[in-house]
């Protein structure tokens, strides 16, 4: 209560605030579909309670509602309190999963530039639609696709870290068909050794 002092010739008047419990209204949230938990203007504030909710108070105005579910994109849902009685519904998707392996276990895994540990993995929660999948390991080249993902499916990424390689063997001869015993095959520049000169492990691509 606001007073105002009376001084003769002058009317007094008083202001009388309104109590905080009648700001309040009384509101219904619902979830499609139920059970998500909801939290109130804040995603991590104590919960007010598990859809549906009923009748319960909160302050007019402007506010956000957050649900989680599990199996689900979290959603928010921006809303207007007005009058009691009101119910709020929030529309959840359906999350998808990536399991994600490589050639080289324990490749950092990121997922739209977010960290998502090492493979192998399985990443769940994921909302639906196209995701960039990437991966590195030390002094290996980095590996990129990108994945669609669908609502309640799990999508696969195999990367292939290591560079894809081949086998060289070299028959050597000569017109007279004899092999100079002191022959050397190089191959980029390295010796290649064994009866016939070979190699397992040779890159996929142009050599010398």
């Amino acid at each position: 209560r606001i007073l105002f002092p009376v001084t003769a010739g002058m009317l007094g008047a008083f202001v009388v605030a309104a109590p905080a419990a009648a700001q309040n209204r009384r509101i219904n949230i619902s979830s499609a579909p139920p059970g998500a938990t909801v939290r109130l203007d804040n995603q991590t504030s104590a919960p007010i309670g598990t859809t549906p909710i009923r009748n319960r108070a909160v302050r007019a105005g402007a506010h956000t509602l957050f649900f989680e579910l599990q199996g689900y994109v979290p959603g928010r849902l921006d809303i207007n309190v007005a009058r009691n009685g009101e119910t709020f519904t929030g529309s959840l998707q359906q999350a998808g999963s990536i399991n994600v392996s490589s050639d080289v276990p324990g490749a950092s895994v990121t997922i739209d530039g977010q960290e998502r540990g090492t493979s192998p993995t399985r990443v769940d929660g994921l909302a639906p639609g196209p995701h960039v999948v990437e991966l590195r390991s030390p002094n290996l080249p980095p590996f990129s696709q990108t994945v669609t993902v669908q609502g309640g499916q799990v999508a696969a990424v195999s990367a292939q870290l290591r560079p894809a390689t081949g086998t060289v063997r070299v028959v050597l001869t000569t017109p007279n068909g004899a092999v100079p015993a002191n022959a050397q095959v190089l191959l980029d520049g390295s010796p290649l050794t064994g009866t016939p000169p070979s190699s397992d492990q040779v890159t996929v691509g142009s050599h010398v």
